[in-house]
């Protein structure tokens, strides 16, 4: 059974956020949340993460999995 490629309409609000987070289009609450998540150390990371775990679980994934960075990439890109 083959897995049909996702694009821009099948992702979650929150990966999109990613997307306009790149651009520098994400709204201003989201933008800071999350530099907070990018600037904190390992125990406030997983405190943000456990109390914003939508919003902030695809942006972890995206910082670690290669594979769905690089799944993210190919459709911010229209590729």
């Amino acid at each position: 059974m083959e897995t049909k490629e996702r694009t821009l309409n099948d992702l979650s609000r929150w990966e999109r956020e990613i997307l306009f987070f790149n651009r520098g289009t994400a709204g201003g609450f989201y933008t800071r949340l999350v530099e907070a998540f990018h600037h904190a150390d390992s125990v406030n990371s997983i405190r943000l993460l456990n109390a914003f775990p939508d919003e902030l679980g695809p942006w972890q994934r995206y910082r670690l999995d290669k594979e769905y960075t690089q799944e993210l990439n190919r459709i911010f890109s229209g590729s």
